[in-house]
């Protein structure tokens, strides 16, 4: 029901409790099915007519032979004149006994699902009932249904009043949730005085037997119009199911012709909570993490419109509130009308929903509204909640005095459809085909997969609005058709080969999955990314390509096979999946009938579930898992058991992670009986994962079952953020072994080789893979790759050597030596050579970049968070935004949903994005909406931009004041300014996520760069603003993060006399920090001891090597710290070692490509690599043109601050040539990169040096690359002399 996300959008609403109708409604018709029945069969048809005889059964009766139609027990008029019936395809239906009721049963094997509830064809299963409204209004359905499926069901309900012809959708409503429980539902229906009427009752999901208590109908007569005499009135919307009612029970609703909630477009209903000493609350969340600012679409809105002739005076609004998961979160109460609007009160702060009172009970007065007619509108914002943290709401009531008498109002019809059938639903709020004049109604249309709306037209064609949802009054006879635009769509089939399971390829993005087969409009990038575990290694694509991720355009339907290979194991979990939480049957198995359990057992042996942390869930820490989350006391564990008949060499692979507290020493014991256990294995826990192998003894092969558990020791300290619950969680557990199988004499014999001996065109990032007769081990010597040794992965009867960043258009030789590979007996690989050539750089499409940003307006918006707000979802390729020179006063914030965004400013120190939110102090706000610049998403990039707090930077004093935050994978930063004070920047919290950072400027006193994540910054500038006792890193890394923060070829200096300001390296800020610096011009004072000893954690690495002054002398770094401490909450000292030095040879190993290449060989140096300047030339008419430059997709031409043109040709025009004097140049490459500026000279500035009376047969720049024509710089240019021979010379273009 995602159509139906937009609560506003709800043509009626379900009202739990007491509906809302007049004073002087009456019951028009109802039906309890506690009474017997007199039968009348006339064909299929089947009448039963009630004779207050003790009930009966009828039995279980087919749809297709018996047709149910059920006379009401009561009546306003002839019971013959009310009719209930049902159908259900195929099935059957019945009048029995449910707990402790009577029930109008049916069953159904058919869902409902659609899209478009108003298409009959779409009615499957459902309950129907027609009844006349003959001078009576205010029309109200109550109704009770309870699933057979024990699940939550939103009921569709539909209405026609022309005998079935047209149906009108009027929204969804619940069943309870089990199916002995009942609860009833009030849809307010716009059906006044009518003949005949029909409604239907449609579960929209579930195959099962639903189950009708009761149904009746009310309404008032028509000619008694309503009055209220300053009568106090109420609105409540009670909360507490997944879809808030739209509608509010109103204590006096037939004087008010609207009193209706919308929910915010930047909220998601998550879930719903019961809370001690509260109402069943409906838990929303933001989609992007907000901030202090108060925003309709992070908000709860409220309207009640009083009818003609009748006035409102609003006087109080009361509500419960609580926060879950989260300390922050604020609620701002506003009131509005007309042009008045009142902040009641912007600082509502809940209590906690897991302590202190749990919840709040907030009733909050109204005042400086006098009695009105127009309509009142109540906001409830939230703000300064991060993105993955709920609030919490229950009984919302708007309290205030009504006064007057309803006037009658002309009546008009309204009718509402789509021009293109199945193109998605259409909904009107409130619901109906006749409206008084002045109604407010809001029409929304969804849109179907492939589809996408563009307007609303009358009946004669003349577009009425773009708007969707469209809100308006209707003052005349009606009719709306919504518009849509449709695109193809096409299947992208993948098979998987080689046992991988479907989480193993990623898509980016997702599209529309159907039976599991992803679907994409035309036009679309995918990118297919392969996901290897420890028994599973992906090989290659069906077109024999290795590179480990792959992008496809979907212009037609795709078939794909990834396949991979596998090493000898038994049984694994990598908990992708959240469920099963208990007794799981492995995710892998080598034997379907060998599958393995694992459970979590307590104390006392018994089995409960554990915290999924899987897709549905979320990753722990990046990697999906299991926690145990059980209190301490109850002393819980997790075991796994399985056969190992036919294997022997047995090993436990698996990685426990610690976030929460749990026990710092962790057992790993066997047994093979299932009650004497031994240690094995022993984990040494602190936060973060720790992965770990330990082979089991020879005493574990060849058994019938074997049983590995993972034993705290309750007597180690413990370790992880406190709570009494235990957090330990496991992740990525493969039982290996191997398979026993005869010994042979045979050396192995080489049946496949990825790619092919003398290959062209081969990717340069990929695998070479060698595919052997039987399964392989590894021996001794190493493979490489011209000359260079590669890194083995071993996958059964497969070895792969992954490679990364090879030279384009280049010849390789693999050598493989003999004994490199043996079989599993022993036998060695004779060895073996290979060559290949990699393929010709791609030049890439010509193209503009996606979206200007200009202050002044002349760009495609004004704001950058414009710009993102309007950016597409989901990207593969990148999305340039080019920022103009400008100062942007704003906070920006990029969804996770969004990667791929490269921001892309004009000048860095002319560029400049500024906010000055601060994360401490009194105003403090959440660092993941307080930094200036905030990047959830992937794959980001900055370049020749300036970010800022502008409180640190020009107040240089703390507190907390964030430039940016970056909390995504894979961000780059190439020429950018963090300028702040304290904590400039916060690193990704996830382990391995990465950042790349080159040519840059940090600016900062204290802890300014901080937290976690393998950060590689290159050739920038530590600018420290802070006379004395800074610190620059403060890092929080966990026991798994590999490399920590790398700092290569920094300068570290300061304002005015930089020997002057002294600063510490860092101070460890929790955990095992690890950061080294190497190259680093040190123009401040360092500390003999370089780094400051105390904080919370105990540092693993800690170095700098090969540190010069600012006079270029090297820096004694013997006097390093090694030793360090952190004090408990006992106020103890804790001692800890760190590795205070680094080998020369330990140094080389700290590489852009070992740092960051990760699983994925990312490779961000050729993002932050420019294409060479172009050389533009004034001509005498003004024309300024220039050659081609090698991998730019299009030129920016400026002259001054000016942005004269971004265009992909290679020409602009000047109005003369006087004028086209101080014109630049700007080559821009693929990733939106700009090159250095070329300066349009007069065609006379070209010197050419090469020799008279040659011929010109090539020029290339620098680098041996062929160009069309010079570039500015120096070109090499070969020459064919007259006398046959052939010459190099140098040409210097100025």
């Amino acid at each position: 029901m995602t159509g139906k996300m937009f609560i506003t959008l709800l043509a009626a609403a379900a009202l739990s409790g007491a509906p809302a109708m007049a004073q002087d409604a009456v019951t028009l018709a109802s039906w309890t099915f506690e009474t017997g029945y007199d039968l009348t069969q006339e064909g299929n048809d089947y009448t039963y007519t009630p004779n207050g005889g003790d009930a009966a059964d009828t039995g279980a009766l087919w749809f297709n032979a018996a047709s149910p139609h059920i006379l009401p027990e009561a009546s306003a008029g002839e019971a013959a004149a009310y009719d209930l019936s049902a159908w259900s395809e195929g099935r059957y239906w019945q009048l029995c006994n449910g707990y402790e009721t009577r029930v109008f049963r049916i069953e159904n094997t058919v869902e409902n699902v659609a899209t478009d509830f108003t298409d009959p064809a779409n009615h499957k299963a459902y309950y129907q009932v027609t009844f006349p409204t003959t001078g009576y209004r205010d029309i109200n359905l109550t109704f009770a249904i309870a699933p057979g499926n024990n699940t939550e069901t939103p009921v569709e309900v539909v209405m026609s009043t022309d005998g079935g012809q047209t149906w009108l959708d009027a929204g969804a409503v619940n069943t309870s949730a089990v199916w002995f429980q009942y609860a009833d539902r009030t849809v307010s229906l716009s059906s006044n005085n009518k003949d005949k009427v029909m409604v239907r009752l449609l579960p929209t999901a579930g195959t099962t037997n639903w189950n009708l208590r009761n149904l009746s109908i009310s309404g008032s007569a028509v000619e008694a119009l309503p009055s209220v005499s300053n009568q106090d009135v109420d609105f409540a919307w009670p909360m507490g199911t997944l879809a808030p009612q739209g509608q509010a029970v109103a204590s006096h609703g037939d004087v008010f012709s609207v009193y209706e909630l919308a929910v915010g477009s930047g909220l998601t209903v998550t879930r719903t909570g019961t809370v001690t000493g509260g109402s069943d609350q409906t838990l929303f969340k933001p989609s992007n993490s907000n901030s202090s600012e108060f925003k309709e679409e992070d908000a709860l809105i409220m309207t009640v419109a009083p009818k003609k002739g009748i006035t409102f005076r609003p006087t109080a609004f009361a509500f419960q509130a609580s926060k879950h998961g989260t300390s922050g979160g604020n609620i701002a109460l506003e009131v509005r009308r007309g042009d008045r609007s009142v902040m009641v009160n912007d600082a509502l702060n809940p209590e906690r929903a897991n302590a202190g009172n749990f919840v709040s009970h907030f009733n909050e007065a109204i005042t400086g509204f006098d009695a009105s007619s127009e309509p009142v509108t109540v906001v409830l914002y939230i703000n300064k909640l991060a993105d993955n943290k709920e609030l919490g709401f229950a009984d919302l009531t708007l309290y205030g005095v009504a006064d007057g008498q309803v006037e009658a109002v002309p009546v008009y019809t309204f009718s509402l459809r789509s021009a293109v059938e199945g193109a998605g639903a259409l909904s009107c709020s409130p619901a109906g085909n006749e409206f008084d004049e002045g109604t407010q109604l809001t029409v929304s249309a969804t849109e179907n997969f492939g589809y996408h709306f563009t307007n609303w037209t009358d009946g004669a064609g003349n577009v009425i609005s773009e708007a969707n949802p469209y809100r308006f009054e209707i003052m005349a006879d009606t009719e709306l058709v919504a518009n849509y635009d449709r695109n193809n769509v096409y299947a992208l089939n993948l098979t998987l080969e080689g046992g991988a399971n479907v989480n193993q390829v990623l898509y980016t993005p997702e599209g529309n999955v159907v039976d599991g087969i992803h679907y994409y409009e035309e036009g679309t990038d995918v990118k297919l990314t392969t996901v290897g575990n420890r028994i599973l290694t992906f090989t290659n694509w069906e077109d024999n390509s290795t590179a480990p991720e792959r992008e496809i355009r979907m212009d037609g339907d795709k078939n794909l096979t990834a396949t991979f290979s596998a090493c000898d194991y038994i049984v694994g979990w990598d908990f992708y999946f959240d469920q099963p939480a208990s007794e799981r049957a492995a995710d892998y198995k080598a034997e379907s009938d060998n599958a393995g359990l694992l459970s979590l057992h307590n104390a006392e042996g018994k089995t409960t579930s554990w915290l999924t942390r899987g897709i549905g869930n979320g990753a722990e820490n990046g990697k999906w898992g299991a926690r145990i989350w059980k209190l301490r006391s109850d002393g819980n564990y997790f075991e796994v058991s399985f056969s190992t008949l036919g294997y022997s060499n047995v090993i436990c692979s698996a990685a426990l992670g610690v976030n929460y507290n749990t026990y710092s020493v962790n057992n790993v014991q066997y047994s093979v009986d299932g009650e004497n256990y031994t240690t094995f294995g022993t984990y040494n826990l602190q936060p973060g994962w720790v992965s770990n192998e330990f082979a089991l003894p020879a005493e574990a092969d060849n058994k019938a079952r074997v049983w590995i558990r993972f034993m705290p020791d309750r007597e180690s300290p413990l370790v992880g953020n406190a709570t009494d619950y235990d957090g330990l969680a496991i992740a990525e557990l493969f039982i290996l072994a191997d398979r026993d199988s005869a010994n042979d004499q045979m050396d192995p014999e080489l049946v496949g080789v990825i790619p092919a001996d003398g290959s062209e065109s081969v990717s340069a990032t990929g695998s070479i893979i060698l595919t052997f007769n039987e399964k392989v081990k590894l021996g001794t010597g190493d493979a490489t790759l011209n000359g260079e040794p590669l890194t083995p992965r071993l996958s059964g009867k497969s070895v792969v050597y992954p490679y990364a960043g090879l030279d384009y258009a280049t010849d390789y030789i693999f050598t493989l030596p003999a004994g490199a590979v043996t079989d599993r007996t022993g036998n060695p690989f004779a060895g073996m050579t290979m060559t290949f050539r990699t393929m010709e750089r791609i030049q890439p499409e010509a193209r503009l970049y996606d979206v200007i940003v200009a202050r002044d307006g002349s760009g495609d918006y004004a704001s950058l968070q414009e710009a993102i707000d309007a950016a597409p979802a989901g990207r593969v390729k990148p999305w340039l935004i080019f920022v103009k020179n400008g100062e942007y006063k704003e906070h920006i914030d990029i969804p996770a949903s969004k990667p791929m965004l490269h921001i892309i400013g004009q000048d860095r120190d002319k560029t400049v994005v500024l906010d000055d939110r601060l994360c401490g102090g009194e105003n403090a706000v959440h660092v993941s909406v307080g930094a200036t610049v905030v990047v959830n998403a992937n794959d980001c990039l900055f370049e020749n931009i300036t970010l800022e707090n502008s409180y640190g930077h020009v107040q240089q004093a703390g507190p907390q004041a964030l430039a940016l935050n970056t909390a995504g994978d894979r961000t780059v930063f190439n020429n950018v300014a963090m300028l702040s004070y304290q904590d400039t920047w916060i690193t990704p919290s996830t382990s391995n996520y990465r950042a790349y950072v080159r040519n840059s400027f940090i600016e900062g006193a204290v802890d300014f760069i901080y937290n976690s994540g393998n950060i590689y910054i290159d050739n920038t500038t530590l600018y420290i603003n802070r006379k004395s006792g800074g610190f620059i890193v403060a890092p929080s890394h966990a026991a798994d993060v590999e490399w920590g923060y790398v700092f290569n070829n920094c300068t570290i200096t300061a304002p005015g006399n930089p020997k002057e300001t002294d600063v510490w390296l860092g101070r460890p800020w929790h955990n095992q920090p690890k950061t080294v610096f190497l190259n680093t011009r040190a123009e401040v004072t360092i500390p003999a001891t370089g780094w400051y000893e105390t904080m919370g954690g105990l540092p693993a690495i800690w170095a700098d090597w090969n540190t010069v002054d600012g006079d270029g002398n090297p820096v004694d770094l013997s006097q390093r710290r090694d030793t360090y401490y952190y004090t408990d909450s006992n106020g103890e000292r804790v001692y800890g070692k760190a590795k205070n030095y680094l080998t020369d040879e330990e140094a080389a190993q700290y590489t852009v490509r070992n740092v960051l290449s990760g699983s994925d060989n990312w490779e961000p140096v050729i993002k932050t690599e420019p294409c060479s300047a172009p050389a533009p030339v004034i001509a005498q008419s003004g024309d300024i043109t220039w050659a081609a430059v090698p991998y730019a997709i299009c030129y920016v031409v400026t002259k001054g601050d000016d942005v004269v043109a971004i265009t992909t040709e290679t020409s602009v025009h000047a109005a003369d040539a006087a004028d086209a004097e101080g014109y630049m140049v700007q080559a821009v490459n693929e990733f939106g990169g700009l090159s250095a500026k070329g300066e349009a000279l007069p065609e006379s500035g070209v010197i050419d040096t090469v020799a008279d009376g040659g011929i010109v047969i090539g020029i290339y720049d620098l680098q041996g690359r062929a160009i069309a024509s010079p570039v500015r710089g120096i070109n090499i240019v070969r020459t064919l002399n007259a006398d046959g021979t052939v010459s190099a010379s140098k040409m210097l273009v100025k």
